[in-house]
């Protein structure tokens, strides 16, 4: 089989090699063109699929090693009878880490704990519950919003406007969409931005454009107090100068960009794939990817905002990836070539925390850490 791969996906060439003869292609240079006699695609969601780069190819097999779709036509796909693969809830996890990490940031420049804030999340798909996950074992209180859930959930829901007044941090999980019963194009709008209390931060890691970038920052700019964590933006990867210059946290889109994450996204990804073809492959494949090492051992006589901060930090400084997209947009327009060369971070569970406090314990378990009992 003929197989092309966005040249970014890490590992893919790896796999796929595998079951076919692979081209590793530029995103941008991903066309109708290219695609005829091929195969399997695999992209990530800077590819549009649409009618232009389907037309006229032999495409059987799509994979998308994102969990947002909006990058998708699916009707021409089921018009096409192509098989399309997305990794949803892979990076699920990495993005709840990214969002922890960035408000303990937050937390600790702004002199509060984050026991004494609530925090409010909109949507509950699979990142927004892995971190309402966290933050309630953590034991910080939460207010929750998700339109789509509503009569189908134990979850208590509250209407946007509602979380909007209540919350001293608000942190955006939807995908992105235009059309529908609940489009969130733009779902933080003028009249939503008018209604946000002064001093409230605001989190964004699911699309750039479920925030009105333009009235966000000409309310700032008039003088409204508002504490931005952007991880997406409208018009990437040629970002708004003016607007990274009012955030207090700004990074290139790599929230879920952890070893982990990509490690499950390509392997959900080629499962689905040699299924669909019907292929026997040795399951020795998975043994060609990275092994989740172990790389630091902690002990732990306390848990608090400190001592989190600390584990994190082992793993991941946030402000170090703000200072590099301020930097390479200054000097380069956009940010893609940070997306680009950016170094995979590791997730918490390659942290082993040990302990003689078994509550202690659980908590670091269930928020995400590897844990093992320390006996006196």
């Amino acid at each position: 089989m003929k197989i092309v791969i966005d040249e970014e996906i890490p590992y893919g060439k790896l796999l796929f090699s595998l079951i076919g003869q692979v081209n590793l292609i530029n995103s941008t240079q991903i066309s109708s063109k290219i695609l005829r006699n091929t195969d399997i695609l695999i992209i990530r969601s800077v590819t549009q699929i649409n009618q232009k780069l389907l037309e006229n190819n032999t495409l059987k097999f799509i994979g998308s090693v994102t969990s947002g779709t909006d990058h998708i036509d699916f009707s021409i796909l089921k018009n096409m009878k192509i098989k399309l693969s997305i990794a949803n809830g892979c990076n699920a996890n990495a993005v709840a880490e990214y969002v922890f990490a960035a408000i303990l940031y937050v937390a600790k420049i702004n002199n509060f704990f984050l026991n004494d804030k609530v925090i409010g999340i909109v949507g509950l798909g699979n990142i927004g519950s892995c971190l309402y996950h966290k933050l309630n074992t953590y034991g910080i209180e939460t207010i929750l919003c998700d339109p789509l859930l509503e009569g189908k959930t134990n979850y208590n829901l509250v209407s946007l406007e509602k979380l909007i007044t209540k919350s001293s941090i608000i942190t955006l999980h939807t995908p992105l969409n235009k059309y529908g019963k609940y489009p969130t194009w733009h779902l933080i709008n003028k009249d939503i931005i008018d209604i946000i209390p002064t001093n409230s931060i605001i989190v964004n890691t699911s699309r750039g454009s479920v925030i009105d970038n333009k009235f966000l920052l000409k309310v700032i700019n008039h003088g409204k107090l508002i504490h931005l964590i952007l991880d997406v933006w409208e018009n990437e990867p040629n970002i708004s100068i003016q607007l990274l210059n009012k955030v207090i946290i700004g990074t290139p889109h790599i929230a879920g960009y952890t070893l982990n994450s990509k490690i499950k996204g390509i392997i959900k990804i080629f499962s689905d794939c040699i299924n669909f073809f019907n292929l026997n492959l040795d399951n020795n494949w998975y043994k060609l990817l990275p092994s989740n090492i172990i790389r630091y051992n902690v002990n732990c006589t306390s848990l608090n905002d400190n001592i989190l901060r600390l584990l994190i930090n082992k793993l991941y400084n946030i402000k170090n990836d703000d200072i590099k997209l301020r930097d390479i947009v200054k000097n380069y327009g956009n940010f893609n070539l940070l997306r680009k060369h950016y170094k995979y971070r590791n997730e918490w569970s390659t942290i082993n925390v040990t302990s003689s406090n078994i509550t202690i314990l659980k908590k670091l378990f269930n928020i995400g850490f590897t844990i093992k009992k320390k006996y006196n």
